[in-house]
């Protein structure tokens, strides 16, 4: 006897004995019919198994299944759930269904503040201390704790550096795992030609994937040795090897499990206490490489405020306004206010508030504050990373900084701008940088080549494939659309451009001709846009890594001897 005969033979009777007679004469239940209910119970029966064991993985720890067996689970009860309604109800099923849907994102709806940022908690609730956006106060920047910049002993920090030295500034693109993997690549292969390099660093800025890999690298550091040794790989906690293989671990299983089976659960049930796929990315950071992502900002602060550790730099973008929240230990709230003279008044007046300061807004929060939230919350991307909201009012969703700047270099050029114009909100830094700084380089790393850009630059590539005549014949309505979405990428890259150039020309002007340079620094190769990446995708990257920097190692080590830092070459010398 086959199982469906079985659950056919036991169940039909009490089927159709709960159902009304008038149910019954409808669907005249006679011995052919009898079997159509048959297969609904035995649908319903299997429904029901695998409804339990979607319900072991989202609520038990210890069941892990894989999210394809997972989504293989839903999108079967949602056709048994289809074919339940249309047999039951008939053609009104449609208008439940539609019902049904309206009710679960209304449900969905009623907490403002479900999707929350970890460590920030205890804003939340009550709703009394949600932060008012409207009350965020400026001054004074020691009462955030944040690191002036002309406090730092630049010139001192290092035992086996003289007088003036190098200034090197970092933009790291985003990019998911393949931007981590290149960024950390990239530094490590020029931390092994250019001796001390990562103490020679003041600030890295960047998005998504590539602060991931700058903040293993940067966290990571330990404090200069008096007297440097000839291998790169005692600068670290762990050796350059270990930090690449550890960075480019697989970060998607987590996030994806996570949201198969427990994000369409919080979605409508209201649990803003339970993790998401969010705070699977932040796990998946801390236990990728734990020395870095299980320390805290207040961890880094004392070694940055001594000159030696690089500053941290973490812009991810409100979704509702387009301001930025910077994240960092360094005090740069006058990078996000633009002011000036205006008709009828005497001194500047403010055009506009371009972004908070996160240290600012949560006074006395920042020093908590994992890295590997921040770190998350410069990398979310929806939909694969759900937008945090912060405990403030207005709502604010905080989304992927590469919605502004996928390139970091903003942040840095403007920084640098306001050092060499003397800016007084960034305190004495003219000053500053002439009695620490032989030179400044802005160390440009992208993970993927741009066909805008000067050295991708080929209009001989866009004529291999022409368009289409379906193309052409839907330019007035695709122009609109494609307009937008170019606009949004050659924004930055040539904005960013234009910052480097007026830098560049303030720099020159200000210490004399040669005095900044920079180094664009691609990846030219073709690997996949994810969260994980292939052996093969992974040992492509990283002997990219290497080659980029051997090619431009000769033209980085001349920079570096003629501004008082020390070469390998050079050390040997006098070594022998």
């Amino acid at each position: 006897v086959s199982l469906g005969d079985w659950i056919a033979e036991t169940l039909s009777p009490s089927i159709c004995a709960i159902l009304p007679n008038a149910a019954v004469e409808s669907l005249e239940l006679d011995a052919r019919c009898e079997n159509v209910v048959h297969l609904h119970v035995l649908a319903t029966s299997f429904s029901a198994v695998l409804l339990g064991v979607y319900l072991a993985g989202a609520f038990i720890e210890r069941v892990v299944i894989h999210p394809a067996a997972g989504i293989c689970i839903i999108l079967g009860l949602i056709a048994a759930t289809l074919g339940s309604f249309s047999f039951w109800l008939g053609g009104t099923h449609v208008v439940l269904l539609i019902a049904l849907l309206a009710f679960i994102i209304w449900v969905a709806g009623r907490n403002k503040y479900r999707r929350r940022v970890t460590k920030l908690e205890h804003y939340y609730t009550p709703r009394e201390n949600l932060v008012s956006l409207a009350k965020y106060k400026v001054r004074p920047a020691t009462a955030a704790g944040l690191i002036r910049h002309e406090n730092i002993p630049w010139r001192t920090s290092l035992p086996f550096a003289a007088g003036k030295r190098p200034l090197v500034l970092v933009c790291a693109s985003g990019g998911g795992l393949r931007a981590a993997a290149w960024t950390t690549g990239v530094l490590c292969a020029l931390e092994r030609r250019l001796p001390g390099f990562p103490y020679y660093i003041r600030l890295i800025s960047g998005a998504s994937g590539g602060m991931y890999g700058a903040g293993a690298y940067v966290a990571t550091l330990k404090p200069p040795p008096a007297v440097l040794p000839q291998r790169s790989d005692d600068l670290h906690t762990i050796s350059p090897r270990a930090l690449f293989d550890s960075v480019t671990k697989d970060c998607l299983s987590l996030m994806t499990q996570r949201l198969v089976f427990r994000d369409i659960f919080s979605s409508f049930l209201n649990l803003p206490r339970w993790p998401d796929r969010g705070a699977a990315l932040e796990e998946a950071f801390e236990q990728n490489v734990p020395s870095a992502f299980g320390q805290t900002f207040g961890n880094l602060a004392p070694s940055e405020a001594a000159g030696w550790r690089p500053s941290l730099v973490y812009c991810p973008m409100l979704a509702e306004d387009g301001r930025r929240l910077v994240i960092s230990n360094m005090d740069l709230d006058f990078l996000l206010v633009q002011e000036g003279p205006r008709v009828g008044h005497d001194e500047d007046v403010t055009y506009s508030r371009a972004g908070y300061e996160f240290a600012r807004l949560f006074p006395g929060a920042l020093s908590n504050f994992p890295l590997r939230v921040a770190t998350r919350l410069s990398a979310s991307f929806p939909y694969l990373s759900p937008a945090a909201v912060l405990p403030t009012t207005p709502r604010r969703r905080v989304v992927d900084a590469g919605y502004w700047d996928n390139y970091g270099t903003s942040v840095a050029c403007a920084w640098l701008e306001a050092c060499v114009s003397g800016d007084a909100r960034a305190g004495d830094m003219r000053r500053w940088m002439q009695e620490n700084v032989s030179g400044v380089l802005l160390i440009q790393i992208r993970d993927l080549l741009d066909p805008r850009s000067t050295e991708g630059t080929d209009f001989r590539l866009e004529q291999r494939r022409p368009p289409s005549k379906m193309e052409l014949g839907l330019e007035g309505i695709t122009s609109p659309a494609l307009g937008a979405l170019s606009a949004r990428e050659s924004a930055m890259l040539f904005r960013n451009d234009e910052l480097v150039e007026l830098v560049a020309r303030r720099c020159d002007a200000e210490f004399g001709t040669g005095f900044f340079t920079t180094v664009t620094l691609c990846f030219h190769g073709n690997v996949s846009l994810s969260w994980s990446l292939t052996e093969m995708e992974k040992g492509k990257l990283r002997r990219a890594a290497e080659r980029t920097v051997e090619e431009q190692a000769p033209q980085l080590e001349k920079f570096w001897r003629e501004r008082g830092a020390i070469c390998w070459n050079d050390a040997m010398d006098e070594v022998a």
